[in-house]
This record gives structure tokens, sequence and C-alpha cells, in this order.
């Protein structure tokens, strides 16, 4: 997924999302020549993550 579409998928901007992956909070994205792609199948586990933390507090 290219930057576009995961900020589409990630509530969230570009500026919080790029934080994230530099502070390696959120899946590292895989460079293909000047190309910048993150797996969809990291960005679904990180949100999954992202709500069963969420309901684990509850």
């Amino acid at each position: 997924m290219r930057l576009q579409a995961v900020l589409a998928t990630v509530p969230g901007g570009r500026t919080w999302w790029l934080d994230l992956v530099k502070a390696r909070k959120a899946p590292q994205p895989v460079k293909i020549g000047r190309s910048t792609f993150w797996l969809a199948s990291e960005i679904q586990a990180w949100i999954a993550d992202r709500v069963r933390e969420s309901r684990a507090g509850k």
C-alpha cells in the first residue's frame, strides 16, 4: 500500500503516521526503487492490535 492508501485506512494524519513509523510504533515501510510501500497485512494486523488493546482495558 502506498502512503495515501494507508492514510485512507488508518484514522490519523500524514505527520502522525510518519511519526509512529519513525518511533517504530507502526509497521515499517518497504522501499522498492524510489517508492515506499506498506504491506496491507501488516497494516490490518496493526489495526487489530489497537482494537485488542482498547478492549482489554474494559
